[in-house]
């Protein structure tokens, strides 16, 4: 992850459970490996970067509710966001500056989603996107994005739909014709 040029940021879930970071710049190079003292952790951490310097790393808690702790200047505390119970690990997305998307599939094998918009309050409620049942969990792809877009896409057990999500508004969904054999993604471009 690289939320900055030339800083590189590297998060996972250490054999103690906890989240690690490893960290380079390019004036001083690979920093030490650091835990970040937010475990136990239920999956492996998902970073995304909203806005130049800032990270925010997501994980399903062994609780199973979504987890997230972020770097804006410093590690903030860790805390849940609950949403649970996941039914896959959560794969953010950061579809314009500061707003941030979170989509994993439920226990349910439907879509879900959860996002932050500065300007609206924080942390909004999740909601099911319904769209299963979700053969494979929805993947995330921050090398692909659109301006103020997000488009969603997964493997499924029918053929592959996809959702565009313009000015956060969700339309319908398209099918695609044929069928998906490979892994899709879910990602956002601006």
């Amino acid at each position: 992850m690289s939320p900055n040029s030339g800083v590189v940021d590297v998060f996972w879930r250490g054999t103690d459970n906890d989240l690690w970071h490893k960290g380079f710049t390019p004036s001083t190079g690979w920093n030490a490996p650091e835990p970040l003292h937010a475990g136990p952790l239920g999956s492996d951490p998902y970073p995304v970067s909203p806005s130049a310097g800032v990270v925010d790393v997501f994980w399903t808690g062994t609780d199973n509710n979504l987890w997230h702790k972020m770097h804006d200047g410093g590690w903030k505390g860790h805390e849940s966001l609950g949403a649970g119970p996941l039914g896959s690990r959560p794969y953010p997305v950061s579809p314009s500056p500061g707003v941030i998307d979170v989509f994993w599939k439920g226990t349910d094998n439907n879509l879900w989603h959860k996002w932050f918009v500065p300007n609206a309050g924080g942390w909004q409620g999740h909601e099911s996107l319904s769209a299963g049942p979700l053969g494979l969990r929805p993947l995330s792809d921050q090398s692909k994005r659109w301006s103020r877009r997000c488009v969603l896409d997964w493997l499924q057990h029918r053929p592959l739909p996809q959702v565009i999500r313009p000015e956060r508004r969700w339309l319908e969904w398209s099918r695609e014709s044929g069928v998906a054999l490979t892994r899709r993604g879910a990602f956002s471009k601006n």
